[in-house]
């Protein structure tokens, strides 16, 4: 009897693990689940440590974005709070008017470590792979060991070849960080002294479960911080902006040069489109001559040849500039000062 019940046991395992093999089959049609239609994904990781000083006489309470995690460290290392997506919450020290946030003391100055954590990443959306391809592929994974390549054909008698596959640019910088904008400019008592941090892309091929389905791009420099030193690039990257632009494309394609590069000094530059309009379609006033010209805005770009392991590029921000910290109030700066070179500048 117990023999007959262990088998009958066995054999329903069995089955249950051929129906969790069978149930595991995906279908990946491209573009979807987030990623683009040659199947990359892209999310960035931001860890900062941000020093803080409160000039006033009396205490401020910081807001803090629920989107990121905070450690809240006091000079001598001292954890004073952490506050993780504002999931852990302690009423009378974190929140004020119900707002997420912390306490800074008078003349208090604490260090505060900003981050993304992989609970909560922030996705980049990347650019489609442009083709004269006209059809549609489908890549379906029946089961944990096969996997079904699908094009669905449509009639099309005029061409012979669509053209050849190059590294084109999917990704140009998508965040810009500023003191004034992005950490601390609504109050002239709290300030920014310093700031450090890490910057992580991670670049991920979806449907290439298995090493079959190789993919090539090129990307650029996710997030920059202005006036901030960019530096320590893990992997190299491959060139520059103006270099791919000026020399690889016309090279690589054996065409004549027809791309060119904006000139920070006579345009207004602007990280998403080239026009006059902000996203929300609001005017935007030209600039004033900068003190410094910066003769074209140029960035790292890497070429990336990528299979089902996933790529992790690496760079580190600093900046320090407490000589700058008005206690009457700040200024922007005119001058957009980028150090992006492939050495450390330490």
């Amino acid at each position: 009897m117990k023999r007959s019940l262990i088998s009958f046991l066995l054999v329903f395992w069995l089955f249950g693990t051929f129906l969790n093999v069978y149930v595991v089959g995906e279908d990946y049609p491209l573009p979807g689940g987030g990623y683009n239609n040659i199947g990359v994904k892209a999310t960035l990781y931001i860890d900062l440590n941000i020093t803080l000083v409160n000039t006033a006489p009396f205490p401020k309470f910081v807001i803090v974005n629920p989107y990121y995690n905070y450690i809240i460290y006091r000079e001598n290392g001292e954890i004073l709070s952490e506050i993780e997506n504002v999931s852990y919450i302690t009423p009378t020290l974190n929140t004020l008017n119900y707002f997420p946030g912390f306490w800074i003391n008078p003349h208090e100055t604490l260090k505060i470590e900003v981050m993304v954590k992989k609970d909560n990443v922030i996705s980049l959306p990347l650019k489609e792979y442009k083709s004269a391809f006209p059809h549609s592929i489908l890549i379906s994974y029946p089961n944990t060991t096969s996997v079904v390549y699908y094009v669905n054909t449509v009639e099309d008698v005029q061409n012979f070849f669509y053209g050849t596959v190059y590294p084109q640019l999917l990704l140009t910088p998508r965040y810009y960080f500023n003191v004034q904008s992005s950490f601390f400019g609504r109050d002239g008592d709290v300030k920014i002294l310093k700031y450090e941090g890490e910057v992580t892309l991670l670049l991920q091929n979806v449907p290439d479960k298995y090493g079959l389905f190789k993919t090539l791009f090129a990307v650029g420099l996710p997030a920059i911080f202005e006036d901030a030193n960019h530096y320590g690039f893990t992997p190299e990257y491959t060139m520059k902006y103006s270099e791919y632009v000026h020399e690889f494309l016309p090279s690589f394609l054996n065409v004549k040069q027809e791309f060119k590069t904006q000139n920070v000094s006579e345009k207004k530059f602007n990280l998403y489109s080239l026009s006059s309009k902000l996203l929300s379609g609001k005017e935007i006033e030209n600039t004033k001559q900068p003190k410094t010209k910066l003769e074209s805005f140029d960035y790292p770009v890497w070429i990336v040849w990528l299979g089902s392991t996933p790529l992790e590029i690496k760079y580190y921000v600093s900046w320090n500039n407490s000589e700058k910290v008005n206690t009457i109030g700040r200024q922007k700066e005119e001058a957009l000062r980028f150090i992006l070179d492939r050495r450390n500048p330490e």
